[in-house]
């Protein structure tokens, strides 16, 4: 357990996003999974920004990683031991802040995991981190290895405010447009041995967002981006300045 230091104080998150150099090109899209965390905590009232270091090299890493009070990780077999290099330096520069790691390695691996950071979740992390910033805020001391809850109704949760990244500096391009992707889904129904959805226990929790405008927010074929938050119709000059014409929708075992 931990000594508590911020009660009655609303802690600061940054959410970090691990280069993967494995990949030819690993800025293509913006880290949707921490959008959705990081829109969630400001929603309900924190401090919440995301630093995304694809394609940064190492020694620009700590120009970019701001001072916060909690810093969060999500992780991959592929990127741990780059993951580690940055928690190596974020634990040099900010002793005193705590860190969590989620993602499909925490999940399949919380014990080895927890040896390095101070909290541990697994499994979907929405419910879980804001549990875990409030629980630091009350001045408890939570546990350090926490077990994300599955969303039942994905319309509860907030669309990824996009202006929380650069949109300008992606490079996803489809059938010749520049392009982002949403989740409408999450969970799969399927036992692929190869696939992480059974590690993050979402197999057969197949869950959809309702196509009805109360969820989707007057979504349209004709408009498709002037309703999600970060590209609001109001704010078109954004939209143009960063070029985006096509919407994905993904699906997330």
């Amino acid at each position: 357990m931990f000594e508590t230091v911020w009660p009655g104080v609303k802690p600061s998150t940054v959410l970090i996003h691990t280069p993967c150099n494995e990949l030819e090109d690993d800025h293509l899209e913006p880290p949707l999974g921490l959008l959705y965390l990081a829109t969630l905590l400001i929603q309900r009232g924190y401090q919440a920004k995301i630093v995304d270091l694809s394609s940064v090299p190492p020694e620009a890493w700590a120009d970019l990683i701001p001072a916060a009070d909690l810093y969060g990780f999500s992780t991959y077999t592929t990127t741990y031991h780059r993951t580690l290099q940055i928690l190596a330096l974020v634990k040099r520069r900010f002793p005193h802040a705590r860190t969590v790691a989620g993602g499909p390695h925490a999940t399949a691996l919380p014990k080895l995991v927890a040896r390095e950071f101070d909290f541990v979740v697994s499994g979907e992390g929405e419910q879980a981190l804001l549990d875990l910033v409030q629980s630091l805020e009350a001045g408890n001391a939570p546990s350090r290895k926490l077990t994300g809850i599955l969303t039942p109704n994905l319309d509860d949760l907030p669309f990824p405010d996009f202006s929380l990244v650069d949109l300008n500096s992606y490079r996803r391009v489809v059938a010749g447009m520049p392009s982002i992707s949403i989740l409408s889904s999450r969970g799969c129904p399927y036992p692929c041995v190869f696939c992480s959805s059974i590690v993050m226990r979402a197999r057969q929790q197949m869950r959809f967002r309702t196509a009805g405008p109360s969820s989707w927010r007057g979504y349209s074929h004709r408009a498709p981006l002037r309703h999600l938050p970060g590209i609001a119709a109001s704010d078109s000059h954004r939209r143009r300045r960063a070029g985006i014409r096509l919407l994905q929708f993904a699906l997330s075992g």
